[in-house]
Order: C-alpha cells, then structure tokens, then sequence
C-alpha cells in the first residue's frame, strides 16, 4: 500500500494555529509554538490581516513561509505571494448584504479551482467571484451556484468573451 497522494495539495487557512486559551477559557490569539515548522510544508495557505490583529510583518512571513501565500483582502480582492512576487487580483466590488461566511468560501474555492487548474491568477478570480456574489446574500443562499460564479468571473475578468 502507497502512502502517497498523487496529484495532492496541502491547503490550509491558518486560524486555528493562531488561538488558543488563557485562563479564563476564553479564546486568545496565541500562535501555535511549531507553525513555522508546518508552514513550509503548506502548498497553499489563505489568511487575512485580521487574523494576526493587523500585524503586516507577521502576517508576510506567514504567507511567505508557505509555497503560496494568498492574503484575502475583501472588497480589494487578494494579493498572491508567490516566489519572492506579490501579485495583486482585484475584484469588481459587490454590494454588501451580509459578509458572514465569505473568506471561507473564499478560501475553499480558491483550493478547489487551483488543485483544478495549478493556475493561482485563474484560482484567485474564482475566489474573487465566489466571494464577491457570497457577500450579496443572506445565509446558506450566500454561496453561488458553479453557473453563477463561472459567469461573473467572465464578466469581470474576459467581458470581451462574455459578449
């Protein structure tokens, strides 16, 4: 039996590494003493400025210790690290209805659609997209159908092929 996995990638947001407990119980933010040393084994790492409590200095080492760094940066778009490059995708802005859910449906889309495509411009238009149209809904309806995001990313991105 093969303990390999081809054709993998190893995805990951990083909140979790970045809480902790005091001793009240209440969740803290308290980087986990060995993330640096599972940094460097992450393909693909997706995190935003507020989940280092604005500390741009850590959150570029972060981003930079992974193979790629994608900074999600709201209504912005997002900025990819990528071999000593930062590249910035922007996004066509949304009207906002409710925020609540859109990183993650930022950051599964963007996992999804580059361990498609290994293609990190074409992966972060679809996150872009996903998100984009997320934060125009309520709730569950937040998150778009393939159809609709596939759609937008034409409209924003190749409008002469929409035509």
């Amino acid at each position: 039996m093969s303990n390999d996995f081809p054709n993998s990638l190893i995805c990951a947001t990083i909140q979790g590494w970045l809480r902790g407990r005091d001793s009240q119980d209440n969740v803290i933010y308290q980087p986990h003493p060995e993330l640096d040393a599972w940094l460097s084994r992450i393909d693909v790492l997706v995190m935003s400025l507020e989940d280092v409590l604005g500390d741009k200095e850590q959150l570029t080492h972060f981003l930079t210790s992974a193979r790629l760094g994608v900074e999600t940066l709201g209504p912005q778009g997002c900025l990819i690290y990528y071999d000593g490059q930062t590249i910035h995708v922007p996004v066509e802005p949304a009207e906002e209805v409710d925020p609540t859910g859109a990183g993650d449906i930022f950051a599964a889309a963007f996992f999804i659609q580059y361990h498609r495509t290994r293609d990190f411009i074409r992966a972060a238009q679809f996150a872009n997209a996903c998100a984009s149209m997320s934060v125009g809904r309520v709730g569950v309806e937040g998150s778009p159908s393939l159809a609709e995001v596939e759609r937008r990313v034409l409209e924003m991105y190749h409008p002469a092929e929409h035509l």
